[in-house]
């Protein structure tokens, strides 16, 4: 956007304003209404110094011709025809603070422009100064953690620099400062345990959240004196709701080091780990969300409870839950003090809601005292009722355990896991196996299936692969329907209820129609009886609320004990991976690189039967649907927060029922004959070939 203004048309604001921060006010004002710039758009620091130097010019024009408004147009009017303002702007994000001047391109007026290698030195401090504004601490420390460089590393490329005449590194000093901003109070580490209070890490990420830029913004941008209500000492407040995850895991295979306990019973073998993942920040009593987490299954806003070397047991994690349940009940409100664009201050009121729900099977049987692994924990049904649709109505269900969520993760794992049972046990056609012919059967057709992963899958163990139902023999369309299921369970997605549930029953009809004889496991029996129940329990899509990066978080604690801590004595090892773990996953710092990240990951694409069980974006938007997050920045500490990161308003799920009714009855007849129930099975295998794998998800 080229912005060209004259200096006669800034005339009569300059005319009526003495004061130089009121008339570059003004002036800006001007601009943005002229070019229908956004109100909360900061023009950078460049255009307001050009019309402050104007104003300076034009008042000593005025008072020379003694402030007479129509003698100073005859005698200046050729000065006043000239452009102030003709410059190039770029396309500006409403969130952006200011305006990047680049650096000056070759161009065929003026002095050419010389090499950096055959600038004078003063011309290279220059630009290296020019390049070193852009350098901020936090983003060099976003840099460091991402390319795993240490402070001999960092030194050596900055004394490289140096020596070509480019300053552009801060000292390793100011690297460390923006890294102890990172560390939140309180911290409690010994030798095989580090901890931090609940409420300490709460408040720094919700401090660390409001200086995001996009939120700052957003949040200046919903300030209303008439609106927003007011605190003891008159000042404005707002109050805003922190949403997250929260759960536990063990983890074995832990490196043993040769360094001394203090206690005999003490072991480095297994680490059992207490996180946090932030989901969530909205306005109170209003589906106006401001931020929300763009990476739900990653590792990169993991934020660390506790880390304790010790072994996970039911009595071990029963004990941590009742620990961490007893600090959420102790949980206070934050209050921060800030200051808005117009300069009047406003308090911010930020509350916790935490949900347990980053659990494996193992962490529900224990918080639920559920003690077989082989009974619902939902609905307390035995192996032998899990086909029978009638008895399992007619069960008592337990709200409280619908709480935990799904486990959508291991959905995946255990779901491909029944499928190779069913497929072991089609020669015998029970769910157990008894006597020894029985067993040599089963064991062969095991080995068959074996074999031909092998040779058609190349061992790759997808759920499921084209060729997949071919190896194990099972029915096509209800592999096709589960993976389906898992899909939308484990996306960012609202999702249509009532078409769900329905989906779910019939996919479960057809599970008992084709294998009444194999009891149906308890993790496909809580996906396809009980997951409807358990979404409807959230306020945010179930995808938001999945385990998977607590798992994934178990590598991470392995790489960096091995790469990132000092070997001196246990202590400081501990000390050293937990402020590790701090600053990777603060969520200031891991803003500042995830776009460049998401830009490169592909969109995963809906098969035509799940898309119906979702509600995407584009119905939402059409719905009145808002975001004040939807637009981002590619680059610097810009957030760019991608598809999920958009705004969710509650809508009429009937009124978009009749819309999609509508269409498909607008649709043609050959449309209709491509539905999914005339499906054939070579269509079928062309839809399921994106599916995820297996593979991955151990990985």
């Amino acid at each position: 956007m080229k912005i060209e203004l004259k200096r006669i048309d800034l005339f009569e604001l300059a005319t009526n304003s003495s004061e130089a921060k009121v008339f570059v006010a003004n002036c800006e004002d001007f601009i943005k209404k002229k070019y229908n710039i956004s109100m909360e758009t900061d023009l950078g620091a460049e255009i307001p110094e050009k019309i402050r130097i104007f104003h300076v010019h034009f008042r000593k024009k005025f008072a020379e011709k003694k402030y007479m408004k129509d003698r100073f147009l005859n005698q200046e009017s050729d000065w006043l025809n000239n452009y102030v303002l003709n410059d190039e702007l770029n396309d500006l994000d409403q969130w952006e603070n200011c305006v990047e001047k680049k650096l000056p391109q070759n161009s065929l007026a003026g002095r050419p422009l010389l090499p950096y290698e055959k600038m004078s030195s003063r011309s290279q401090r220059r630009v290296g100064l020019n390049l070193a504004k852009h350098n901020s601490n936090s983003k060099l420390l976003r840099g460091l953690l991402s390319s795993s460089k240490k402070e001999h590393d960092y030194q050596t490329i900055r004394n490289l620099t140096k020596a070509h005449g480019a300053n552009i590194f801060p000292p390793y000093s100011k690297v460390l400062a923006a890294k102890k901003e990172c560390y939140p109070a309180n911290s409690n580490i010994n030798e095989t345990t580090a901890q931090q209070p609940l409420q300490d890490l709460l408040d720094h990420t919700a401090k660390r959240l409001l200086e995001i830029d996009c939120v700052k913004e957003s949040i200046n941008g919903l300030i209303d004196p008439n609106e927003c209500d007011q605190t003891m000492d008159g000042d404005l407040s707002i109050s805003l709701v922190l949403k997250g995850k929260w759960g536990f895991d063990g983890a074995t295979g832990q490196s043993i080091y040769k360094q001394n306990f203090s206690s005999n019973d003490s072991s480095d073998k297994c680490l059992f780990s207490v996180m946090f993942v932030p989901l969530d920040l909205r306005i109170s009593c209003k589906p106006t969300s401001l931020w929300k987490n763009a990476t739900l299954s990653s590792t990169r806003f993991c934020r660390p409870i506790k880390i304790n070397f010790d072994k996970e047991t039911t009595e071990l994690i029963r004990t941590e839950r009742d620990n961490i349940e007893s600090q959420i009940k102790l949980l206070t409100p934050l209050v921060v003090q800030s200051l808005c664009h117009d300069l009047f201050s406003f308090q911010i009121h930020i509350k916790y809601e935490l949900f347990i729900t980053m659990l494996d099977e193992k962490a529900v049987n224990a918080v639920t005292n559920n003690q077989s692994p082989r009974t619902c924990n939902f609905c307390l049904a035995m192996p032998k009722q899990m086909n029978k649709k009638q008895e399992i109505k007619s069960l008592k269900l337990n709200q409280d355990a619908l709480m935990h969520g799904l486990s959508a993760l291991h959905c995946y794992i255990h779901c491909f896991e029944a499928i190779l049972h069913i497929s072991y046990r089609f020669s015998i056609k029970r769910w157990d196996i008894r006597g020894e012919k029985a067993r040599e059967m089963c064991e062969a057709k095991k080995k068959k299936v074996q074999e031909s992963f092998w040779t058609e899958m190349d061992l790759l163990v997808d759920f499921p692969k084209d060729c997949g139902s071919e190896i194990t023999e099972v029915d096509e369309q209800l592999i096709f329907r589960l993976h389906n299921i898992l899909c939308v369970v484990n996306s960012s997605h609202k999702i249509n209820l009532e078409k769900f549930k329905i989906y779910c029953d019939e996919t479960y009809d057809l599970y008992v129609e084709k294998y009444d004889w194999y009891y149906m496991p308890v993790t496909m029996h809580r996906l396809l009886v009980h997951s409807a129940q358990i979404i409807d329990k959230f306020e945010l899509p179930i995808g938001f609320y999945t385990e998977e990066a607590l798992e994934s978080s178990n590598k991470i604690n392995k790489l960096v004990r091995l790469f990132h801590t000092r070997k001196m004595n246990r202590k400081v090892t501990l000390t050293d991976q937990f402020n590790r773990l701090l600053v990777m996953s603060d969520i200031f710092i891991s803003t500042l690189s995830i776009s460049f990240n998401r830009s490169k990951k592909k969109n995963f694409e809906f098969s035509k039967e799940a898309s119906k069980l979702i509600i995407l974006e584009s119905a939402q938007k059409d719905k009145g649907m808002i975001s004040l997050t939807e637009r981002a920045l590619n680059e610097g500490e810009n957030y760019q927060l991608g598809e999920m990161n958009k705004m969710d308003v509650d809508i009429n799920n009937n009124e978009i029922d009749k819309n999609e009714e509508n269409e498909s009855e607008e649709s043609s007849d050959s449309e209709k004959e491509t539905d999914e129930e005339n499906l054939t099975l070579e269509e079928i295998r062309n839809l399921i070939k994106n599916q995820k794998p297996i593979q991955d998800i151990l990985d």
